[in-house]
This record gives structure tokens, sequence and C-alpha cells, in this order.
């Protein structure tokens, strides 16, 4: 099936992916990208968030070009600060007259993988029963997320969902993404320091989660890459809500683990729970 949008692009439209209370989602093909999704509203009523959404991601990939941009004239190496991996790509919103006038968003997902099979949900590895992932795994993951919040909160926006549903990752690349941005808003007059601790403390006891912790108690399953509880602990300060500040929590977290372990790339790692 194909469609065309009012400017004249041509979208392929593959199988449906899933859908929410307002939007279904579809396998999507661009010209000019082959990793896309078409995100459309079940209802007209919905069209709003969509707008909004577009918008979002429009400021976030303006703010990524900008840092990166300025990051450039300074830098003493070849690292990239990489924002851009952290939200889908905006292609085209428009208008469908055929579907009883609800908006469609088609969105890339090209950079951060080949095929959108190589994406995956926090929320399918936190499900799966008498597995887990290994600290270091676990390290690179919530490093992402913090480095996230860190760069969004700079850029005044706040996101509400931060839920295993909408935070996915592309386990050979070690990258992470926010999938669904419609929840996500503006304020101008900047992010309370009440809100980034909390949306902090959220991605703390998701990784909890990931390790085969438990969020209420901030335990953890006992590891021999854990040498002493300090990572146990900086956990468990994070998801108490005690750190409202994204860049402290960030510094901090990247000071212990590079303390703990290697500078290296540590491929996405799982252990199976004993009996």
């Amino acid at each position: 099936m194909e469609i065309r949008s009012p400017s004249g692009h041509i979208y392929v439209i593959g199988n449906e992916l899933g859908h929410t209370e307002k939007f279904r989602f579809y396998q999507c093909t661009a010209e000019s990208s082959p990793a896309c999704i078409l995100k459309i509203a079940r209802q007209a009523i919905w069209n709003g968030l969509l707008d909004r959404e577009a918008f979002i991601l429009q400021l976030l990939a303006e703010g990524a070009l900008e840092l990166e941009s300025e990051y450039e004239k300074v830098k003493e190496n070849d690292k990239k600060l990489n924002y851009h991996f952290f939200f889908p790509k905006i292609i085209e919103t428009f208008i469908a007259k055929e579907q009883e006038n609800s908006r469609i968003s088609i969105m890339s997902f090209a950079h951060l993988a080949d095929n959108l099979s190589e994406l995956t949900p926090l929320s399918h590895l936190i499900s799966r029963e008498n597995v887990y992932v290994d600290p270091r795994t676990s390290a690179w993951i919530m490093g992402k997320l913090l480095t996230l919040i860190n760069f969004i909160q700079g850029e005044k926006i706040l996101i509400n969902d931060l839920s295993g549903d909408n935070i996915f990752i592309n386990r050979r690349e070690h990258y992470v993404t926010i999938f669904d941005w419609t929840g996500a808003a503006l304020n101008i007059g900047g992010v309370s320091k009440y809100l980034i601790a909390d949306r902090i403390a959220q991605i703390a006891k998701g990784t909890i989660r990931l390790l085969g912790g438990n969020p209420t108690t901030k335990k953890l399953p006992e590891s021999p890459q854990l040498i002493g509880n300090n990572y146990e602990a900086y956990l468990a300060e994070l998801s108490a809500g005690k750190i409202s500040s994204a860049k402290e929590a960030h510094q901090r977290f990247y000071d212990l683990v590079l303390s703990a372990w290697p500078r290296e790339f540590y491929q996405f790692t799982t252990i199976k729970k004993e009996d």
C-alpha cells in the first residue's frame, strides 16, 4: 500500500506494529529512509498531540545540531555529542482527508537502526523471566538516559513517559532512544527541579528492574562486577528522587562507572537467574 502526502511524497506502508488508545503505528518506507514508522491519530481529536510531537522533535533536532556545532569549536578530540540519537527524525506530518482528517506523522529511525527489528523496548527485557542484564550493560543504558535528561533539560523540554514501553535500545550500537514524544512539553521558564528529580528517579528504578533488583528495597543481585555497594547505593539515591540536577546526576554517575570498570565498549550482556 502506498500513500501520497499533500507535498507529493510517496510512502510505502507495511504491517501494523501496534496501537494505543490514540494512535496506530505502521512500518513505513520513505523515499529517503528505509526505517520509518507511520503514526496516525485514531480520531481527529488527537491530531493536536501529533502536531505538538512534531514541533518538539523539530526543536530537539535544532538544539542537538546547535550544540554539536558549538562543541565542534572547542573539543580537543574527535568525540561527538550525538544527542540526535535520543529521538526519531520527523520527516513529514500532514492531515489525511481520506482518513477522516486524521493527522499522520512519518518518523525516521534510520539513524538508529538499519531496520526496526534492531530496536528493543526496555519493557521486553524487564519482563523476561529469569533473565536480567549485568551491571556493566545497565551502566551504558542508565548513562545514556541521564545524558538524555541533561540534554532536554537544557532545551527546556519535559518528557512525561519514561516507561519501559517508551524507551528503546539498539543493543549492538548502544543507542538509547525515546519512541513517543506526544506527552512531552516545552516549558519556556525551564523545567522545575522537582520534575527533573522525578524523571531521574523513574529511570533509576527502571535500571534496578533491568538488573533483576527490587525497586522498593533498592537491592541488586550479587555480581562479580560489583565491588562494594557504590553502584547499588547510587542507584538507590537516584531512585529516591534525591538529586534534582541532571548535570550533577550525570557527572557523578560517570565518575562512579569509570572508577569501577574500564573505559571501553561493552557488548549487551544478559545473565540467567539461578533457581
